[in-house]
């Protein structure tokens, strides 16, 4: 009995020594807030198959940002780069549609070889990457770590962007 006794107290001594404030909400459950810890806005994820109906619009004529929630997942992957990205986002191209993948272009206005964007929607996964090119130096940055596959149109949209880039 005194084990018993011993094991119990040991287990309720660890159990209350975790680092957080316990509160309860007002429909019972319990949420933990971590010292030091902000707590992370859930991102929405609309589905974005409705956005096949825009092809050949501009993202601004159909507020594909906002309209689809695309900022704060854009934000979301892009970290600290996201407030240039949506700075230099001013001179834009038309919805195009190949497969099942969506994309456009935007860029920093009259000088797209400074800062020019690819974003790329994937309709059937409900993914965004967005690839950035400056002059020499290029980056990605991929919602969830997935890289979404360029069909046909849109492998040789992205590479003539490449060679723009380069002075090719």
């Amino acid at each position: 009995m005194k084990i018993f006794s011993f094991v119990f107290l040991l287990l309720i001594s660890f159990a209350s020594c975790k680092n957080a404030n316990t509160e309860s909400s007002p429909e019972g459950e319990k949420s933990e807030t971590y010292e030091g810890e902000k707590p992370e806005t859930p991102v929405v994820r609309i589905d974005l198959n409705e956005i096949a109906q825009h092809v050949g619009k501009l993202p601004k004529e159909v507020d594909l940002f906002t309209k689809y929630s695309l900022d704060a997942r854009i934000e979301k992957i892009m970290g600290t780069d996201y407030a240039e990205f949506k700075q230099d986002w001013n001179e834009e191209t038309p919805l195009k549609k190949d497969g099942e993948v969506m994309y456009t272009t935007g860029c920093k206005a009259g000088d797209c070889k400074a800062n020019r964007y690819l974003l790329v929607l994937d309709l059937l996964q409900n993914g965004v990457n967005v690839y950035n090119f400056r002059q020499t130096k290029n980056r990605t940055y991929e919602e969830d770590n997935i890289i979404i596959g360029l069909p046909n149109q849109a492998q040789a949209d992205f590479e003539k962007i490449l060679n723009e880039q380069k002075g090719m």
